[in-house]
């Protein structure tokens, strides 16, 4: 089935143009804003703590994906834009105080909650503003050397959340059985949503899957998939080691056997 993404992705061949996008098409970005005092114990440093989140990131995120802006609440303006936050979430038994994460529109309060919720609240939010075209140009031009998989997932999923946190705690770069290193790299999707479901019947096909296994967490990698939270964490990482996920050739082109 021919696609629009696909033809755009031509065209922008054909003309020369480097954007990532469709031409003439603006770029929807993940805006993140990171609210902190550069004295706090409790507080990252700003410059410090930014990179820490796009190191979290690196596996499901492009940096052209996300908009970071650090706001020292120290600043005249970073304080005026807090204490609005302030007046908007303080209750009788909760007060905000710096740090705060605040990601598309989902606000994080506290190192704690950031630490552990950025990494989902982000892949979340950049995928409340993707739409079905922009996820198939995300699975084009994947470099050859990195280890690639398409994941499907839903919300309120307790099996999902296992499986992401066992490859949020994966090492981002791996190093395979010939002695090679190779990066991780996810796209992820919701399957709860009625838009994305062009994108799971078009992989569901593509690679025969079972209508009984239609379901989440299931990843693809160009030669197969797997189904569950259980053959994920005990499977996933062999087909990387043994370089199965190595060379996606795109979505167009899915399943290839390993040469």
């Amino acid at each position: 089935m021919k696609r629009v993404g696909m033809v755009l992705l031509l065209l922008c061949l054909l003309t020369g143009c480097t954007a990532k996008h469709a031409p003439g098409k603006e770029e929807k970005q993940l805006t993140m804003k990171y609210y902190y005092y550069p004295t706090c114990e409790g507080c990252t440093d700003g410059e410090g703590f930014q990179v820490y989140v796009e190191e979290m990131l690196s596996d499901v995120l492009d940096p052209d994906d996300y908009e970071f802006e650090l706001k020292n609440v120290a600043k005249e303006d970073a304080y005026d834009e807090f204490q609005k936050i302030v007046e908007e979430y303080q209750t009788e038994d909760f007060y905000p105080t710096a740090p705060v994460m605040v990601v598309g529109d989902t606000y994080l309060f506290g190192l704690e909650e950031i630490e552990r919720d950025i990494r989902q609240t982000a892949i979340e939010g950049y995928n409340a503003i993707t739409e079905e075209e922009q996820f198939w140009e995300d699975m084009e031009n994947i470099p050859k050397e990195d280890s690639y998989f398409v994941y499907f997932y839903k919300e309120n999923c307790k099996y999902c959340r296992g499986a992401e946190r066992f490859m949020a705690d994966l090492e981002k770069e791996q190093t395979l059985n010939d002695g090679t290193l190779s990066k991780l790299h996810f796209t992820y999707i919701d399957i709860s949503k009625m838009e994305n479901m062009p994108i799971a019947g078009e992989f569901y096909e593509k690679y025969n899957v079972p209508e009984e296994e239609w379901k989440a967490p299931m990843i693809f990698w160009k030669g197969g998939y797997l189904m569950g939270e259980q053959k994920i964490k005990e499977q996933m990482l062999e087909i990387v080691h043994e370089g199965q996920a190595l060379g996606w050739p795109g979505a167009e082109t899915v399943p290839v056997e390993n040469q």
